[in-house]
This record gives structure tokens, C-alpha cells and sequence, in this order.
């Protein structure tokens, strides 16, 4: 990346792991896209379920690689039992798998790999 990994805790305490997870998913979409500008990903607890004892994750990741513009991504809630069982890691995951397969689309393109009509 051309520039550093920008991870921000909006309303939460800095979580040693989180970090640690999202800067592995990093690394790995490097793997899929050689040539990222750069990431954002803020980290923030979600406002849906304002009562819940342990407030679910709101994660957003912004990637930016030259020729587009930025691919983003946010967590979805599918409901309140859906957010209630899923857990911090895995919403993680589900937003970098989603970022994941914008890039491995937009490589694709370039490779000439998609059918125009």
C-alpha cells in the first residue's frame, strides 16, 4: 500500500485483537490486489439495538486502488436476533469478504476476464 492502514475506534476502546484481525484481512486482500492505494476501516458499535448489553459492531472499510473510485463496504444488520448471535469476528469477516470480491471483480475487469455486451 502506498499508504499506511488507517484503522479508527469511533465510541469504543481500542481492541488489541480487533487490530490484530483486521490487519491480517489487510494483508490478505494485498494478496488478492497487489496494487492498493489505500485502507480505512473505522469501528464503531452499532445504533440499532441501543439496549442490548453487548452492542453489536458497525464496521465500514474503505479501500481505494487506482482507475476506480473507493470500494466500500459496511456491516448489514439482518435483524436483532441475526446482529445479536453474530459474533465480532465475524462481522469482520463478512465485511472484508465483501470487499474481497469487489476487487477480485474489478481485477477481473482489468484482465479482460469479463464478456462485454
Amino acid at each position: 500500500m502506498d499508504r499506511p492502514l488507517q484503522i479508527v475506534f469511533r465510541d469504543l476502546g481500542r481492541s488489541v485483537f480487533l487490530t490484530g484481525i483486521i490487519r491480517e484481512r489487510v494483508q490478505h486482500l494485498e494478496r488478492v490486489y497487489s496494487h492498493i492505494i489505500g485502507c480505512r476501516v473505522v469501528v464503531e458499535p452499532s445504533h440499532r439495538n441501543v439496549m442490548a448489553a453487548v452492542k453489536p459492531l458497525a464496521i465500514s472499510v474503505e479501500v481505494e486502488v487506482p482507475g476506480r473510485p473507493k470500494i466500500v463496504a459496511k456491516s448489514t444488520s439482518r435483524g436483532a436476533s441475526a446482529q445479536r448471535s453474530r459474533s465480532r469476528t465475524a462481522t469482520v469477516h463478512q465485511v472484508f469478504n465483501t470487499v474481497q470480491r469487489r476487487l477480485e471483480e474489478f481485477a477481473a475487469i482489468l484482465k479482460s476476464n469479463v464478456k462485454k455486451h
